[in-house]
């Protein structure tokens, strides 16, 4: 993730991560496949996050010491992230195939789209349910907001002190140079190249070619089964029924993986706003958390503003 000039303001989990073994619900014993889940935003841990990065990181980890595990399958349901934890999730992916020579499936649910779908090039197969959206190749940033003008009607001034000319850019209260915006375009248009590179070794695809259906856009999945960035389109039932067919995996028990839930501040914070709703000021309480979540960002995110 690349990130210019934040501060973030966080929500912290209540409690640490433990990671002595894998957790979560398991049924080990004899030859399995982990079942591992991609819901929502692919970013590190956040108070609203249902997709849990630093687990599933050191899940596929430590599968590639299980001698009886025999391959993994992805089901993904995410809009996409940021370009870091996207790209370190591919990563982590492609380690465990090296080092093991073991299968990674894909299974598209709802959506998986830019970083969702920037993921599944670490598989070997990619099925889709027929009414899933995907694609959506390209990469967006955080909105910069310009409020000088806000500020001079509300009689306030401001004073930033930097050394170095662009050290500044970005800010809400100074106004982005030409200079500034090629600058921010360099670093977006380096992480859609790396997509493209990635969704070319991926798919066995030309970078060319590639580059003539990552406009951005969301596929369907007939229309991405046409276009070659998935293998085929099924429900769930009938993927894993799939799978058996494939190599090595005829006898196979799926072994259904999930994190361990902890109470957070976010979840408490909820409740609270839960018992006010009655007075009216539930919507108050609400923005005021994801005020305190989001911060001011600029983040370079594989994302699709499109969800379903």
């Amino acid at each position: 993730m690349l990130t210019i000039g934040i501060v973030v303001t966080t929500l912290a989990y209540i409690g640490g991560a433990s990671f002595s073994s894998i957790s979560g619900k398991s049924s080990f014993g004899g030859n399995s496949v982990a079942v591992l889940d991609v819901q929502g935003e692919i970013g590190d841990v956040s108070a609203r996050a249902t997709y849990d990065h630093n687990w599933t990181m050191h899940t596929i980890n430590e599968l590639i010491d299980d001698s009886s595990n025999k391959g993994i399958v992805i089901r993904v349901n995410s809009p996409g992230g940021s370009v870091y934890t996207s790209d370190e999730l591919y990563e982590e992916l492609m380690k465990y195939k090296s080092e093991t020579k073991r299968p990674v499936y894909f299974y598209f649910q709802d959506q998986a789209a830019s970083g969702g779908y920037y993921i599944a090039m670490a598989g070997d197969k990619i099925y889709a349910n027929r009414n899933t959206w995907t694609g959506s190749i390209g990469v967006k940033t955080g909105t910069l907001y310009d409020v000088r003008g806000l500020l001079d009607k509300l009689g306030i001034k401001t004073n930033t002190i930097t050394s170095g000319r662009n050290k500044a850019m970005g800010s809400m209260t100074t106004e982005l140079t030409d200079e500034q915006r090629e600058i921010l375009q360099s670093l977006i248009d380096e992480a859609y190249n790396q997509f493209v590179r990635i969704v070319a070794k991926g798919r066995n695809m030309s970078e060319s070619r590639v580059r003539e259906i990552a406009d951005g856009r969301v596929y369907s999945a007939s229309q991405a089964k046409e276009l070659g960035l998935i293998d085929g389109v099924c429900n769930e039932e009938d993927f894993f029924k799939t799978v058996r067919t494939f190599k090595g995996m005829k006898d196979v028990s799926f072994d259904y993986m999930e994190p361990e839930k902890e109470e957070r501040v976010y979840d408490l914070l909820q409740q609270f706003i839960q018992s006010k709703s009655s007075s009216g000021k539930a919507a108050e309480y609400q923005k005021l958390i994801e005020l305190s979540e989001d911060g001011n960002k600029f983040t370079v995110m594989y994302l699709a503003d499109i969800k379903k």
